[in-house]
């Protein structure tokens, strides 16, 4: 499945990832309960290394927060945000939104930060931030369900925490059973676990779990791309040569195009 690299990413999918170390994972590896952050100072620190006119921005807006009242503060967090953002800085946006949530509390709006925290949690490299911005996912979506429990949104992105932010893979998948149980359609919990599926061996359940997806959403290039893997790994090659195809046809990027072409090119010589 090495193609995946080249269509969805540079390197593995923080899924396949996650199950990966999850075999090799012992239960003294579990993941520990994060340390206390003092997220704040962190980004006074992180603040300093921005450019000078980032820096001037954010300090202005900060000087404005000190002064605002509770229903004055929501568009000053957005001010941050936007200048977090084309800063490409994932855990300040996250902190800034889930001060929103806090405000505002709504299940969209906790959502918003859970899965902010999610991306933080899967590109930083801080042993210390990493497990932190995670815990805060999870606090986030359940936040989340907590006011929208009939929302299967939050837990799936609670799911998708355990598995690419945590390490906690069957604790996903847990919550992902309970979320086809309720939707059997639901579209992203029936994708998480076909390519669990693919990754474990289990080609048949990944195909069932990929039409479920496929049937809402004919045009999601990575569930076309796992049935064409599982149905390759089943012998269907005509079969997996249609859908490797179609996933083709979707991607954008012309060095992706070029592996896929090369990939399906290998299939038909074999």
């Amino acid at each position: 499945m090495t193609l995946a690299l080249f269509i969805f990413g540079n390197t593995k999918t923080p899924l396949e990832e996650a199950f990966q170390k999850m075999q090799k994972a012992s239960p003294e590896t579990a993941s520990e309960t994060a340390k206390k952050v003092d997220f704040p100072e962190i980004l006074n620190q992180m603040m300093k290394k921005l450019p000078s006119s980032s820096f001037d921005s954010l300090t202005l807006q900060l000087e404005k927060l000190d002064k605002a009242r509770s229903a004055e503060k929501i568009p000053i967090y957005k001010e941050l945000i936007a200048v977090w953002e084309d800063n490409l800085a994932p855990g300040p946006v996250a902190y800034y939104l889930e001060q929103i949530a806090m405000l505002e509390s709504k299940d969209t709006s906790w959502y918003k930060a859970g899965d902010q925290y999610l991306i933080a949690s899967k590109i930083s490299k801080d042993s210390l931030l990493n497990p932190w911005y995670g815990d805060k996912a999870i606090a986030s979506f359940d936040k989340s369900i907590e006011i929208a429990p009939e929302n299967l949104q939050g837990k799936v992105g609670k799911a998708k925490t355990f598995i690419e932010g945590k390490n906690e893979v069957m604790r996903g998948v847990f919550l992902l059973r309970e979320v086809v149980e309720t939707d059997s359609t639901h579209s992203e919990a029936n994708l998480l676990l076909g390519r669990l599926a693919v990754f474990s061996g289990q080609h048949d359940k990944a195909i069932k779990r990929l039409k479920q997806t496929l049937a809402k959403d004919e045009n999601n290039s990575e569930a076309l791309y796992y049935m064409g893997e599982a149905h390759l790994a089943l012998d269907n090659k005509e079969l997996a040569l249609d859908y490797f195809k179609k996933c083709r046809a979707l991607v954008k990027s012309p060095s992706f195009r070029k592996e896929l072409d090369s990939y399906i090119n290998n299939i038909i010589k074999q």
